[in-house]
């Protein structure tokens, strides 16, 4: 339980890659950073303007001083593992990025496979795209490198195989009586307007409870060696159109949990016949 007394927030644990200094949130729920730094790791390739496939579509929102910009980006290769991998071996063979043009605000959306997470220097970062931007002519790439963070989305095929396998801990993020209603079998519940209010603290003791209250999950854990924050985790609420499971996803990533994603029909789409 949250304290009614007001209590003020530690500074955000966001992980999104190892020189994301400046890490932000937009009022979209994005997280990313936009560094002065040198990109290093431009794969030669540039893909064809538009790419519409992946399973992943994400919103960027970089401002209106990027309005009418190219702006190229690329992951670490599609998820093929729920634990996570050590660079660069997340890269290696990796085709997932294209080319996208921002419109008047600086906003486009980009397609993209769930981007494999991994480590480096024993440091675990969420699920994230790197991009550059053009300048107005379109003529010259920018040395600054963006990243921005996803969330991934999974659909209720990818629920069933974590609950046979008991390999993520699942997490309602409705209110106390919605999950009292109905929700997936083993799963906590955390409604994500009470984790807005906790210190990153409490984030961890409540995920410790629930890791303690599921036996299974919690011996899978020991069996693989998984550390508190890599806790392999999937978020849902009550249907496509529902962001608390995302919101909870955010306040997770901010007490340093880096192994998330969320289901994407939630309970309605689980209790549906498809």
């Amino acid at each position: 339980m949250v304290s009614k007394k007001t209590k003020k927030k530690s500074q955000p644990q966001y992980k999104i890659c190892s020189t994301c200094t400046e890490v932000k949130k937009t009022n979209s729920q994005n997280i990313y950073s936009l560094n002065n730094e040198n990109w290093k790791m431009f794969p030669e390739n540039i893909p064809i303007l538009g790419r519409t496939h992946g399973t992943q579509k994400e919103l960027i929102d970089i401002g209106k001083q990027y309005s009418n910009c190219l702006l190229y980006y690329f992951a670490s290769r599609q998820k093929d593992t729920d634990k996570i991998i050590e660079f660069p071996k997340a890269y290696q063979n990796s085709n997932n990025n294209g080319l996208v043009k921002l419109d008047a605000n600086g906003k486009a959306y980009v397609h993209l496979d769930c981007p494999q997470p991994y480590k480096e220097d024993g440091v675990s970062y969420l699920s994230h795209f790197h991009f550059i931007v053009s300048n107005k002519t379109m003529t010259q790439w920018s040395h600054k490198l963006g990243t921005q963070a996803i969330i991934c989305k999974v659909d209720k095929k990818e629920v069933k195989r974590h609950l046979k396998n008991c390999d993520r801990l699942i997490i309602n993020a409705l209110p106390e009586s919605y999950f009292l209603q109905n929700h997936i079998k083993t799963s906590a519940n955390l409604y994500y307007k009470q984790a807005e209010k906790m210190t990153i603290v409490e984030i961890k003791e409540n995920i410790k409870q629930m890791i303690k209250q599921n036996k299974p999950f919690g011996d899978y854990l020991k069996k693989h060696k998984i550390p508190l924050e890599d806790t392999p985790i999937l978020v849902y609420c009550y249907d496509s159109k529902c962001s608390a499971g995302v919101c909870l996803a955010n306040e997770l990533a901010r007490a340093g949990f880096t192994n998330i994603i969320d289901y994407k029909n939630g309970m309605l789409g689980w209790l549906s016949r498809n």
